[in-house]
């Protein structure tokens, strides 16, 4: 378990996964090692706050919004 941008993650498969739980969101990360995985992860960035709001340049600086209540814990999620 790692602390990245205020949010916790945690890194899978040896260090080539992360998953972040941010937002409404599960943002999983796949990298060839262990720094470009983090170097991606830090260069996320946030998006904008509704749909309708315009997003210019992105800031990847500062904390990624805490998850919402409800998100599935982190680890294997079964898709479909």
């Amino acid at each position: 378990k790692v602390e990245l941008r205020g949010v916790d993650a945690r890194l899978y498969e040896d260090g080539y996964r992360l998953e972040i739980l941010t937002g409404g969101s599960k943002v999983t990360i796949f990298a060839t090692d262990r720094a470009r995985l983090l170097r991606a992860a830090r260069a996320l960035i946030r998006g904008p706050a509704k749909p309708s709001d315009a997003v210019r340049d992105g800031d990847a600086s500062g904390p990624l919004p805490s998850p919402l209540p409800g998100l599935p814990p982190s680890g294997p999620t079964r898709c479909g």
